[in-house]
């Protein structure tokens, strides 16, 4: 059976946080920064930050500017508005960035961070980095370390208690509501639920909500034909399920942040990992929530970026700046849609033996995009950045706990046997396979998605 094209629509990476609205029309002060931090010239120039990275590993690296800015980091002189992520300070100023060398280990790379924070004021910093053996204190050597930091600069934030009683007595909504993740069916998977009442049962940080609109990105979905059958597609690798009578109205899954295992060290590559409702089938909503990485190269560095993300097409994407996102963190995601779809309501929880946290957002659409509810997803994508861009290479990635429930109120497993409507392989491909995704044999919840390909 010949493989059908289909153009996907646009995703987006995100955190963990409190609760929080974020509209359709974002603030003004908010989406004008966001779009101008690339270009506006600066009004002031702190003072030169120096960065000393461990050699032969990959470092985490502190830089520090307003709170909530908006940045860039870049060679000097290079376009930084078409070849560098941005970047989002926390509501300290804070900035995590991986940073490791790609040239000789002795060299110095100049590079600048144009910022511009939420009342447009706009700076300028320079940052030199060389690598030796006693790194400067801003820069972490692991993952371990550097959560050690986040926690003792947060130490006041609120935590929530471990849920209390009879674990079935809340309705879904009421987990959500108060903060705990969506409760698998114990009965239809068993081992989603044991996995669940293990997550509920330990306290986990709030984080305060903050949203920082990125209209640099866009994961649009490229390809185009009849979204028929299993499928091709320019940039989205997992599974789809359409034709449930019921409709789609909350998905979710559970993944792993992934190292990436190399680099292209000429392009910028990336990846993006989600749940979401729509999009998929020629619709012009989608809401969707996830994590993402992006790795450039800047002279002698590789510069990687984590983040956490929310979105609801046509509404900008929301990157959560408070959260921290690094490799092996636990990523639990939902999307719900509320009020007949007008509102998008998304929770996103970050599990680790060292820190658990917990985000929720809500965000509502303008009228131009109905609300479907045709389809759900849980997608690897490569985002829309470009031609060039690759996809990140990251092995291979589980997704677990990938069910959604209905406007009726059943749950179904993705791959579960007796499910209404029908399931989707979806393989990234454009002169080639870039992934294979795959069923993880004697389970309905978890599939696998293998990494092939740059691009």
């Amino acid at each position: 059976m010949s493989k059908s094209r289909i153009a996907p629509t646009a995703y987006r990476p995100f955190l963990i946080l409190a609760s929080m609205s974020i509209g359709v029309s974002l603030p003004q002060s908010l989406s004008s920064a966001a779009q101008s931090a690339s270009s506006a010239s600066p009004t002031a120039t702190s003072p030169t930050t120096d960065v000393v990275l461990q050699p032969g590993i990959e470092n985490y690296v502190l830089l520090q500017t307003a709170p909530y800015s908006t940045c860039k980091l870049h060679v000097p002189g290079a376009d930084q508005a078409a070849s560098t992520p941005a970047l989002f300070a926390d509501e300290q100023g804070t900035i995590t960035v991986q940073l490791s060398m790609s040239g000789p280990t002795k060299a110095i790379t100049s590079l600048v961070m144009d910022c511009q924070d939420e009342n447009s004021n706009s700076t300028r910093q320079s940052v030199q980095v060389s690598t030796g053996d006693v790194p400067t204190s801003n820069t972490f050597s692991s993952t371990s370390s550097l959560i050690q930091s986040w926690k003792s600069r947060h130490a006041a934030w609120p935590v929530r208690q471990p849920l209390a009683g009879d674990p079935l007595a809340k309705t879904q909504d009421e987990l959500l509501q108060a903060g705990y993740p969506p409760r698998p069916d114990p009965a239809n998977d068993p081992r989603a639920y044991a996995d669940w009442l293990s997550s509920v049962s330990q306290p986990v940080i709030i984080v305060p909500s903050k949203g920082v609109p990125d209209p640099s990105r866009s994961h649009a979905h490229n390809s185009s034909g009849n979204p028929q059958m299993d499928y091709y597609s320019n940039n989205w690798s997992g599974y789809r399920v359409t034709g449930d009578p019921q409709g789609y109205r909350t998905v979710y899954g559970r993944w792993t942040v992934p190292s990436i295992v190399g680099y292209e060290t000429q392009y910028e590559d990336a990846a993006s990992f989600w749940v979401g409702i729509d999009g998929s089938l020629g619709d012009t909503d989608c809401m969707q929530a996830g994590s993402q990485q992006v790795s450039v190269p800047l002279g002698g560095v590789i510069a990687t970026v984590y983040n956490a993300w929310t979105e609801y097409v046509p509404a900008l994407m929301v990157v959560l700046s408070n959260l921290p996102v690094v490799p092996g963190y636990h990523v639990y995601t939902a999307v719900t849609a509320l009020n007949n779809g007008s509102t998008a309501m998304f929770s996103v929880y970050i599990l680790d033996s060292a820190m658990n946290l917990i985000a929720m957002s809500t965000s509502t659409k303008g009228a131009t995009a109905p609300f479907h509810g045709n389809s759900a997803e849980w997608i690897v994508e490569r985002p829309n950045y470009g031609s060039s861009v690759g996809l990140s290479q990251f092995s291979t990635v589980l997704f677990t706990n990938a069910y959604y429930t209905n406007a009726g109120g059943a749950q179904y497993n993705y791959n579960q046997s007796g499910r209404p409507g029908t399931l989707d392989k979806v393989t990234m491909h454009t002169t080639q396979d870039l992934t294979y995704p795959f069923p993880v044999a004697g389970t309905t919840d978890q599939f696998d998605v293998a990494w092939l390909a740059f691009r």
